[in-house]
């Protein structure tokens, strides 16, 4: 099994997007990812700090209480403003005194979870988007993030789905192929030939 994930919240912004645009393709099913065999990816959404200044004014105070999250004990403040979109988090560890701080756009909310969406109420939108919360390591510190997962699509080379694979191996049309990879003697190209046929690609 093979399990791709990329955490890169404070990277650098190609970086981030990168990871994004992973998460998205998996979830699309795109081909270009089967021969990696990728069973799930995940990416760290929100920033640390807000490029412009953080809008005092819109902003409301949604809920502080004791939460779980990631195994740390936080007392999580949530703050929202809806003019521009911002949900900023700030938790506190009260037995090391230190401070998280993290702030999501509406795109960021939208493509947490399907339960998650920047049109839901207040609290509704806090209770959706709190599961996806990590404490993480990263270049030796520790950030709040919230993660965005996505879970591939079964394929040949994932084999999330072993009947899948097996139907495909036992399939007329992959006994053809591997009888002309042996004609041809091109058996390395299995692997490629598999993504050919899973992907409905064959002549």
């Amino acid at each position: 099994e093979a399990e791709l994930a990329s955490l890169a919240s404070s990277a650098e912004p190609s970086a981030a997007q990168a990871a994004l645009r992973l998460v998205e393709l998996l979830g699309a099913g795109d081909a270009r990812l089967e021969r990696l065999a990728v069973l799930r990816a995940a990416a760290a959404r929100g920033d640390l700090a807000l490029a412009a200044e953080w809008p005092q004014k819109s902003a409301s105070l949604v809920e502080r209480q004791m939460r779980q999250i990631g195994g740390w004990q936080l007392v999580v403040t949530v703050f929202l403003s809806r003019e521009p979109f911002v949900l900023r988090f700030v938790a506190f560890d009260g037995d090391t005194g230190r401070e998280f701080m993290l702030h999501l756009s509406e795109d960021d909310v939208n493509a947490l979870s399907p339960n998650a969406s920047s049109d839901l109420p207040p609290t509704e939108l806090v209770k959706a988007v709190v599961p996806c919360l990590r404490v993480v390591r990263r270049d030796g510190r520790l950030l709040l993030v919230a993660v965005q997962e996505c879970i591939a699509p079964p394929s040949f080379h994932n084999r999330a789905d072993p009947l899948l694979s097996e139907r495909i191996q036992l399939s007329a049309a992959w006994r053809e192929q591997q009888r002309r990879l042996l004609l041809e003697g091109r058996s390395g190209n299995a692997a490629s030939l598999a993504l050919a046929i899973c992907n409905g690609y064959t002549e």
